[in-house]
């Protein structure tokens, strides 16, 4: 400052300000070695890079470590950074709401699950879960399925009330508890391996929900390697992020929509900070049908 003084240096009043920054927060659970790699992560860096380049805003990706209750970032460093986006799933920390609540950054929460577990005074982004279970109770139901059973794993265990609340307003489905088996980590080897424990109970359902379309096409071949045939006498249907994941009926949730959407609440945040928090919910869409019925027939 004494130089520019000495050479009586003025800034110029035309630079353009300085771009914001957004950044978006994952904390990997244990098994998701190369969670950068995956593509529903890359799709969704996409979706929240597409919508703030067309705002003239930059973002930046942090990975936390799995269980996190903090950003522990220096105080400059946090200064620098206009907004936050919380990729919920292994991210779920008071804490660190609290510590961006403290420093004034507006944030929102993006995926989660149903809404009663997050606080009304969170901006949350998901995946409309119940609408998602009524078409897929609405597709096994028009394929004479009668009773559904579950595989998914304990990160996706919010999706069984929309199916507890489907199964209760229809007379020809049936869930019961018995059927449900939730897996502790989302890896495929402990799909694989809860699937041959599901086999050797006997007394299948006659519909299996599984937690996404990459396990759900290794139970299928598992299943129909041990003579259970798939979709004859097990229609399996699973939760898919693109549409080139073709091999099974699935609700598609689109990752590039839920980072654009996220980038999007985040942007209405820094415009009107006293907005009253809500909830987008991004509308599912089923896919891949005709793929299972050319399979039956």
């Amino acid at each position: 400052m004494d130089a520019m003084k000495r050479l009586g240096y003025e800034p110029s009043t035309t630079a353009a300000p300085a771009r914001k920054t957004i950044c978006l927060v994952i904390c990997p659970l244990p098994e998701q070695k190369n969670i950068l790699e995956m593509s529903f992560t890359i799709q969704m860096q996409e979706g929240v890079r597409a919508l703030l380049n067309a705002h003239n805003m930059d973002s930046m990706l942090l990975d936390k470590p799995y269980g996190t209750e903090t950003l522990d970032l220096p105080p400059e460093k946090l200064q620098l950074i206009s907004g936050f986006i919380l990729l919920h799933g292994s991210l779920d920390s008071p804490k660190l709401r609290k510590e961006l609540d403290d420093a004034g950054i507006p944030y929102v929460i993006a995926l989660g699950g149903t809404l009663a577990r997050f606080p009304s005074s969170c901006d949350t982004i998901c995946p409309d879960e119940f609408e998602a279970a009524h078409r897929l109770c609405d597709y096994l139901e028009a394929h004479g399925r009668k009773r559904i059973g579950f595989l998914l794993s304990r990160i996706f265990a919010h999706r069984l009330d929309g199916f507890r609340l489907e199964v209760m307003k229809r007379k020809n489905l049936e869930l019961r508890e018995s059927d449900i088996m939730l897996l502790e980590t989302t890896d495929n080897k402990d799909h694989i391996e809860e699937a041959y424990h599901y086999l050797q109970r006997g007394d299948l359902p006659d519909a299996l929900v599984v937690s996404f379309h990459g396990a759900a096409v290794l139970i299928r071949s598992i299943f129909n390697f041990s003579g259970v045939r798939v979709p004859e006498d097990v229609m399996i249907v699973s939760y898919a992020h693109t549409k080139e994941q073709d091999q099974i009926p699935c609700v598609l949730q689109r990752a590039f929509l839920l980072g654009s959407k996220s980038a999007r609440k985040i942007l209405e945040k820094l415009a009107t900070p006293d907005d009253v928090p809500n909830t987008v919910l991004i509308p599912p869409e089923l896919i891949n049908t005709k793929t299972e019925q050319k399979v039956s027939s």
